[in-house]
Formats: structure tokens, sequence, C-alpha cells
């Protein structure tokens, strides 16, 4: 049956779309086995995963991700890979061993916690990670993101036309001017993935990372449901509602919303041929998972997280600034403690900045090992 099968899906290649082989032919739509068989009293017995890599995307609510783990990794003094500045872990062309200074080295050589940008394969990061480490990431409807990309990173002014008329481009030419910044272009998702860009118009090479990527994830979330996302991931990671608890995070107060004709939504979606892939592939299998669990009592945790996040957000916040007029077009509001909460724990760190948590981390962190290390050299 498996040979016959597999024959059917060759011949069909030959005769059907991409898409159609992947989402219709050969989505074999099998829910993941950790949630087959959840139930409350088993959630009151499982032991929680404290290892976790989370493969950032860009504009796609990860900043709201990496501050949950953040935040958890400091509450429960766990190790994080950090990358030696800013924020980006990950240049595949130099070796891993480059890139994390001594100082960030913890004595074992293993991490229980990655959050931050990397485009390094899994095979470079699992043997860093602790061996029960989940991996997940996180997408977004690709024509709403590359809408996003082209506004946040000012693109009609790089390139002199309004997203309107840059779509009007031939494909080739698009594809082969290269990627803003070295980063940022179509199928943003799939090249944070690890996708090479001379494979983004190649269906074949499409439906394999597509499948390398399902095999590699244990939960890919949602931007546009990051709720049910995040009760999905406390129940991966046994984690209770409040370790997933948020304030929203990142907002664009400058952002302009993009009107486009259906033609040329067709037109981006299109063009990021893989991205709209990959979304559709693992949009089914979100929706499956949350079958799986059961649609009442994922209603039911969402409904108790936002319960939760309001709670958290009387707590914390008097009031929400917004950004001066001359400042830069993508800056984002700033919120304003409530008297005494800049001593609450939970209070400053959710609110605050990615760059500024990171290099909060990467201080104690560094004051941690070396203390461990001078031990260490001590004892040997």
């Amino acid at each position: 049956m498996v040979w016959l099968k597999v024959k059917v899906c060759l011949v069909l290649a030959l005769f059907l779309t991409f898409n159609t082989l992947v989402y219709i032919v050969c989505n074999k739509h099998v829910p993941e086995e950790r949630f087959g068989d959840y139930d409350e009293e088993k959630r009151e017995t499982c032991i929680a995963r404290e290892s976790i890599v989370f493969r950032k995307t860009h504009q796609c609510a990860g900043e709201a991700v990496q501050n949950i783990l953040l935040r958890y990794g400091l509450n429960h003094h766990l190790d994080f890979l950090l990358p030696n500045r800013e924020n980006y872990l990950g240049m595949p062309e130099l070796a891993f061993s480059q890139q994390i200074s001594h100082n960030l080295q913890n004595t074992t050589g293993l991490y229980h916690i990655l959050a931050h940008y990397t485009r390094l394969d899994t095979d470079t990061i699992r043997p860093v990670m602790r061996y029960d480490a989940a991996f997940i990431t996180i997408l977004r409807d690709p024509v709403s993101l590359y809408k996003t990309l082209y506004d946040y990173y000012d693109l009609e002014k790089e390139y002199n036309q309004t997203l309107s008329e840059y779509i009007k481009r031939p494909t080739a030419e698009l594809y082969g001017q290269g990627r803003f910044a070295s980063v940022v272009g179509f199928n943003q998702m799939s090249w944070d993935l690890g996708l090479d860009p001379k494979y983004f118009d190649s269906d074949s090479d499409i439906y394999n990372f597509i499948r390398d990527t399902e095999a590699e994830f244990d939960l890919v979330l949602f931007a546009e449901y990051l709720e049910a996302s995040l009760v999905l991931l406390s129940i991966t990671m046994c984690w209770p509602l409040e370790e997933v608890a948020s304030i929203p995070f990142n907002i664009h107060y400058f952002s302009k919303e993009i009107t486009l004709q259906k033609p040329e939504i067709n037109r981006i979606s299109l063009l990021n041929k893989a991205d709209s892939a990959l979304y559709s592939f693992f949009l089914r299998r979100f929706k499956a998972l949350i079958r799986d669990v059961g649609e009442a009592l994922v209603m039911d945790k969402v409904s108790q997280l936002i319960d939760i996040n309001l709670n958290l957000y009387m707590r914390c916040i008097m009031k929400v600034t917004v950004p001066r007029k001359g400042e830069r077009k993508y800056a984002h509001i700033k919120y304003v403690l409530n008297p005494g909460a800049e001593n609450d724990i939970f209070c400053k760190y959710a609110t605050m900045e990615e760059s500024e948590f990171t290099d909060k981390v990467r201080h104690i962190q560094t004051i941690r090992w070396k203390t461990l290390h001078k031990l260490q050299k001590l004892l040997a």
C-alpha cells in the first residue's frame, strides 16, 4: 500500500499543480501524536519541558513569543543560546564557535533556550540544545506579511515605487535583485527558515522544503491566532497558562494600510509562492491540532488566557505613549507603567523592547558563566 501511494503521488505530480499535489493528494492530515490522548487529568501529571528552540520569523509577532520565552528562562534560571551582540545568531558562512563568545558559553555546552533570529540549520542547532528541546516557529498570512514588510522597511522609498507598481515588474527581475539589507524580500518566512532563494520558483524544491519543515518542528504558531497558538504551546511544554501570558507588544504606530485589488493580491501571493504553500500547509495542520485537543477546550483556554492578559495589563499599564512626529517611520508605541509596577518583574520584562531585554539577559548570563568558569578552572 505504501508503494502504491507513492506511485500514485508520483504519477499525479506529472499532471497536477504543486499546490494540488501537496494539499489534496499527499497531505495526510495526521495530528501530532503528543496531542492525541490529551486530557486534563494527564495535564495535572505531565512534567514541564524546559528546553525550546524558537525559529523567529520577521514581522510575524515573533517578539511577543520571544518575550515569553526570555521571561520563562530568567524566571527558571535556564541557559540561553545568545548571539555575541545585537539579536541575530547564525551567519551560515561562519563556524558556530565563532558566533558565541566564551563568556556566553556554559560549562556543559548545552543550552535550554534559543529565541533569537537564526538561519543556522537544525543539524547545527540540535547538538547544542538539551536533548528534549521542542522546536517551534511562527507564520503569518504571506500577503499581509509582505505588505507589512514593504511599509515597515520603507521599500517604497528604496525602490521609488508603490507596492502596486513594484509588483508589476517581471518575476525574474524581482527575484534577481537580491534582498533589502541582505535579509528582507519575497518568501520571507521560507527564507528565515532556511530555503535558498534559488528554489523560490521550484515546485519540487518547495514541496521538499515543506516536508523537511514539517519533520523539524514540534509546533507551528500563527500570528493571526496568537492566543490559540500560545494555548497549544502551553500544552506542548506542559506550562500553566500564566507562563504564556503577555501584554500587546511591538505595535507600529505609523503603520499604514495598503489597499490592494484582487489581481494585486494574487500577484503578491504568486511572488511569495513558497510562503503561500508553507502557510497553507501548516494552517491545515494547526486546525487539525485544535480539533484533536478539543475545540471547546481550546476555546475555553483562549478565554482564560485573554482574561489573564487583561488583568496583567490593568496591573502593569498606566498609559500608552505614541512616538513624536518626526521619529522614524516604524517607531513603536511605549508603555508607562503604573506607580510601583517598575519593581514588578513581570511588568518590567513584559514591556521591555527586544534589544534592551536581550542585553539584560546577556549581561546576567555573562556574570553567571564568568563565575562558574572561574570555579571550574579552580576545580580542574
